[in-house]
């Protein structure tokens, strides 16, 4: 399988379970019969792995539709955790501290929308 096939696919998938954790993440932790929250965290920690060994390997990449792709999904991908914090602070699921985080996230969001002008 070549890799804009398997990309392709991954990228449906990936969506996918984008969608179900945000939007249904009980029926997500039902399916493995889990009731607790740390699973979820556990789970998904893996995918910062991911993206330090993805950003680690790229970050002397020059200028490229691949390096523009990168930086704008960093950018979603912290602008999207920023939006879930603010969420949770907003409906009490997150103390008051959460916006020290958010507001990172979303200076690191804006510092990959920049490169991608760059």
């Amino acid at each position: 399988m070549s890799f804009h096939s398997i990309s392709s696919i991954m990228a449906v998938i990936c969506l996918g379970i984008f969608g179900m954790l945000l939007f249904a993440p009980e029926q997500y932790l039902q399916v493995y019969g889990v009731d607790d929250g740390i699973f979820m965290v556990r789970r998904v920690s893996p995918m910062f792995l991911g993206f330090a060994i993805l950003l680690w390997s790229g970050r002397d990449a020059m200028p490229s539709p691949l390096r523009h792709g990168v930086a704008l999904g960093m950018a979603t991908a912290f602008g999207g955790i920023a939006c879930t914090g603010m969420h949770a602070w907003w409906t009490g699921d997150a103390g008051p501290a959460i916006i020290i985080a958010v507001v990172i996230e979303i200076y690191i969001a804006i510092t990959y929308i920049k490169t991608t002008t760059t």
